[in-house]
């Protein structure tokens, strides 16, 4: 009896013992459960003042800024493998109302500052894979596979971090077109989620 209670408590131990446990970077039922969803940006502000809504008063906040910034989404998936398929799926889905600026009458971006120039938004959106870094605090993305057709344009953001509480920040350069003309500056956007479902 008490050699059937040993044996018992030494199966015990080595079940135990062989259980795998996964990285928490590769735990997708975890992952899910934390960022799976839609985000809005919570602030987002450039690295030196830009006039870009054209009101006289430059600044560095971009949901100020740029018309529609505050209401466009990040979209991160986070699925396991399924029936559809046999992999877990890590998709970053980021859009951004892009400036297209043409003078009515030439039909073409000015090159400097143009008062007769019209500005209108559009969404743009690239989708990208990516990874979890292993301790959960970036977000790696994955190469294009195919050339994009604006490079500057659609470029991939220069970091992707995950910031407390779950937010997710991500620095990007961006060219934007202002009172003083045409800017390049680097913008750091905070996104929060305000869904789960995509």
């Amino acid at each position: 009896m008490k050699r059937t209670g040993v044996l018992a408590l030494l199966w015990l131990i080595s079940a135990v013992g062989c259980q795998q446990t996964l990285a928490p970077n590769e735990d997708f039922i975890s992952l899910h459960e934390r960022f799976h969803g839609k985000y809005r940006p919570v602030s987002s502000v450039a690295s030196e003042a830009v006039d870009a809504n054209f009101d006289g008063k430059p600044s560095t906040d971009m949901l100020v800024e740029l018309r529609d910034l505050a209401t466009t989404d990040l979209r991160i998936d986070i699925n396991g493998p399924s029936v559809y398929r046999s992999e877990r799926f890590f998709g970053f889905y980021h859009a951004w109302p892009e400036q297209y600026v043409r003078n009515p009458y030439t039909s073409k971006e000015p090159v400097a500052y143009d008062s007769l120039a019209t500005v209108n938004y559009n969404w743009q959106a690239v989708s990208r894979q990516f990874d979890f870094d292993k301790d959960i605090r970036q977000m790696q993305l994955k190469p294009d596979k195919e050339p994009l057709p604006d490079p500057e344009q659609f470029a991939p953001p220069k970091a992707v971090t995950i910031e407390a509480g779950d937010r997710v920040k991500i620095i990007n350069s961006k060219r934007l077109y202002t009172r003083s003309g045409w800017k390049t500056v680097e913008i750091v956007t905070v996104y929060k989620r305000y869904t789960t479902v995509t």
